[in-house]
């Protein structure tokens, strides 16, 4: 008599821990698909804001390419866009370029090729005769010749591949609950330079994060060709903010620009 009611306070005791871990990793999966719900939508709302301002920055040079056509009525020049040949002061011509290269830093971002966009102004750039935008298209084209990733695509593969390492430098204890509960090893170099790395790309620090990448983990086989990814799209990013800040000094120095 006793010995059964031993066994059943052993199995009344099983059934309630089996429900108490059952809750608790239903809990654990519901807290992750929370924080990816999050993640989404402040991805969302990154894009809003950054379309918004890409926005603001065209309304602000159309509406300078206006008042250069009421005030300067300048010597007029010949620019090429869309294949098409359009006469505009210099101011405006200059104007016209920033555009594009606004539209052209949109695509890319978009991972749409930028070789269309770039060829269609490439003659009026080289009329500048500018060493840094000769330099930056060359680069572009070089790069847009290649099957480039994206900003997103690469965080998000990054990811990936820093969970797998850290999945593979856990013991087995830790491989049996890593779905759940991942524990870190704050000793460990490698797992703090990976950590570090994903802060920079979750604040969108890419030339940070490519530095630490090329300090710390250039030696590991698994990031080698992540890296090299992350180095052509920067590169991308930062030849198409010359040819714009090159073009913002010549508009800057127009006559009629205070």
């Amino acid at each position: 008599m006793v010995a059964r009611e031993v066994w059943g306070w052993f199995f009344m005791m099983l059934i309630t821990a089996s429900c108490s871990v059952i809750a608790i990793f239903s809990y654990l999966d519901i807290k992750k698909d929370l924080i990816s719900l999050h993640d989404g939508y402040k991805q969302v709302i990154e894009n809003n804001i950054r379309s918004t301002i890409v926005e603001v920055n065209k309304s602000l040079l159309n509406s300078y390419i206006s008042k250069q056509k009421e005030n300067c009525p300048a010597q007029r020049i010949v620019m090429s866009e869309n294949n098409e040949n359009i006469s505009c002061t210099q101011e405006e011509c200059f104007a016209k370029l920033l555009l594009s290269i606004i539209n052209l830093k949109e695509a890319f971002l978009a991972d749409i090729s930028v070789k269309h966009l770039i060829y269609s102004i490439k003659p009026t750039l080289l009329k500048l005769d500018d060493y840094k935008i000769n330099e930056a298209i060359n680069e572009i084209e070089k790069l847009d010749s290649r099957k480039l990733s994206t900003f997103n695509r690469i965080k998000l593969s990054f990811k990936k591949i820093a969970r797998d390492l850290h999945y593979s430098r856990s013991n087995m204890i830790q491989k049996v609950f890593f779905k759940w509960i991942v524990v870190k090893n704050q000793q460990d170099i490698l797992l703090h330079s990976l950590k570090e790395v994903e802060n920079y790309l979750d604040n969108n620090l890419w030339s940070d994060a490519l530095d630490i990448a090329h300090k710390e983990l250039s030696s590991v086989i698994e990031l080698q060709l992540w890296i090299q990814q992350l180095e052509d799209i920067v590169s991308m990013e930062r030849n198409i903010s010359v040819i714009y800040d090159q073009l913002s000094k010549y508009i800057i120095k127009s006559p009629g620009v205070s």
